[in-house]
């Protein structure tokens, strides 16, 4: 149970991080499309919207076989162009958020909070090789209009990434991994506040850990 746990929150940080691309912008993935699909048109007018945006989110883990292994619940808020609280509520909390300047991982359950400079990305996570990749990252729309992505790098950390977009946002999200293995995400409830959760830093005590990972190379 630890093992399948410490996977879960790593695979937390890679959701998040895609994300957090967006949120920032998502230059690469978008900026050359020409807007000849719906799904491309309703994902570059979700990141260009400039407001802030709010939802709900169910995530499963699977095996190759089908069997759910985790399931986790919880909300995203994103505030443009580069903030956003990634918080997963049950059955276990944790926190993932940006305030522009850094991105953090709280962990209540450790009681530690990882730190990482939000201009430099974790090597080998989604964000990174969608913003740091020379060439673009091939984009496809597929036949039942999901929108698709399969990485080039050999150091990627997801072997395909499928999304598929309602009219006011993301409805769905599906990542599977090199064993196989599948994460979905089904959001829900997609607003557009007049206002949003604020991110900032968590205000914690002296008993949380803190482990700053900006001057690692």
């Amino acid at each position: 149970m630890p093992r399948l746990k410490l996977r879960s929150r790593i695979r937390q940080l890679l959701i998040a991080m895609l994300f957090f691309a967006g949120a920032s912008g998502g230059a690469v993935l978008s900026a050359e499309l020409p807007k000849i699909h719906p799904a491309e048109s309703a994902l570059e007018a979700f990141r260009q919207a400039g407001t802030p945006v709010s939802m709900s989110f169910v995530q499963t883990l699977s095996d190759s076989s089908g069997q759910i292994l985790e399931r986790q619940e919880g909300r995203l808020e994103i505030l443009p162009p580069n903030r956003f609280l990634w918080r997963y509520q049950s059955p276990y909390e944790a926190e993932f958020g940006s305030n522009g300047v850094l991105v953090w991982h709280w962990d209540q359950d450790l009681a530690q909070i990882t730190v990482r400079d939000a201009t430099k990305v974790v090597k080998g996570t989604p964000l990174a090789l969608l913003l740091e990749l020379k060439t673009e990252l091939p984009i496809t729309v597929d036949d039942d209009g999901w929108l698709s992505w399969a990485p080039e790098d050999g150091d990627a950390q997801f072997a395909s990434l499928r999304l598929r977009m309602a009219e006011n946002g993301p409805a769905e999200l599906v990542l599977k991994d090199f064993l196989n293995q599948i994460t979905e995400l089904t959001f829900s409830n997609v607003q557009r506040p007049d206002s949003s959760v604020d991110p900032r830093f968590p205000a914690v005590g002296p008993e949380v850990l803190v482990v700053d990972e900006r001057a690692e190379p």
